[in-house]
C-alpha cells in the first residue's frame, strides 16, 4: 500500500467516526428527550387519575346525602348561634332601656 492510499484510507475512516460519533450523539439525544416526554406524560396521567378519583368521592359524598351525625354537628352549631344571637337580644334590650332611662332622667332636669 502507497503513501497515498494510506492516506485515502485515513481520511475515510476520519470521516465514517465523524459521522458516526454524531450519528451515536443525535441517538442519544433522541433517546434522552424521548425518556424525559415520557416521564413528564406520566406524572400528568398520575395528576389526572388522582384528580378523577377524588372527584368520585366527592360526587359519591354528595349523592349520599349529609349523615345523622353531620345534621347533629349541624343542629349544635344552629343552637349555639341561637343562644349568642338570644345574648345580643338581650344586651340591646338592655341597652335601649338604660338609654331610655337616660332621655328620661334628661328631659325631667331640662323640663
Amino acid at each position: 500500500m502507497s503513501r497515498e492510499d494510506v492516506m485515502q484510507w485515513s481520511l475515510w475512516l476520519g470521516i465514517a467516526n465523524f459521522l458516526l460519533t454524531w450519528g451515536v450523539a443525535l441517538y442519544m439525544y433522541m433517546s434522552n428527550k424521548n425518556k424525559a416526554t415520557n416521564s413528564r406524560i406520566d406524572a400528568l396521567e398520575a395528576r389526572v387519575t388522582a384528580s378523577i378519583i377524588d372527584h368520585g368521592n366527592r360526587i359519591t359524598r354528595l349523592e349520599v346525602g349529609p349523615t345523622h351525625e353531620d345534621l347533629g354537628t349541624l343542629h349544635e352549631k344552629v343552637n349555639d348561634v341561637t343562644t349568642e344571637v338570644a345574648q345580643l337580644i338581650g344586651t340591646v334590650n338592655g341597652m335601649n332601656r338604660l338609654l331610655g332611662s337616660i332621655d328620661e332622667h334628661l328631659r325631667r332636669r331640662s323640663g
